[in-house]
């Protein structure tokens, strides 16, 4: 599945949005991101969490073929410092329109190619 850099924003600015000791789970994703599916939100979430930036719950079940996500906590400090930098809807224009779509297929590539055209 390919990875939508403007998805993984999304939740990370959503989960920010928490109060302390509140969760999310993909239904609520859902309701405030209607215009992405619920595969690419649970796929975005499994790859934030992978990534260190997210906690959140994972579930497998014997018949399942891929993990979902029971629970969304918070952001790590990791979350914390990477939304930071890609907040301001200018900067993540900005941020945007120089990515090499071709190459950003990953988390971590996303979290390089930006730290490297913060530094620019």
């Amino acid at each position: 599945m390919k990875l939508n850099n403007d998805c993984v924003r999304d939740i990370l600015l959503c989960i920010e949005g928490l109060s302390f000791g509140q969760t999310l789970e993909i239904p609520d994703l859902l309701n405030a991101y209607p215009q992405y599916s619920e595969d690419e939100l649970t796929y975005t979430c499994l790859k934030l969490s992978e990534a260190n930036l997210i906690e959140c719950q994972i579930y497998t079940y014997i018949n399942m073929s891929v993990p979902g996500i029971s629970r969304i906590m918070d952001l790590t400090s990791e979350g914390h410092q990477f939304i930071n930098k890609i907040r301001d809807k200018t900067v993540w224009a900005k941020i945007k329109s120089k990515l090499p779509e071709a190459v950003i297929n990953s988390i971590p590539a996303l979290i390089q190619a930006i730290n490297s055209l913060a530094m620019k």
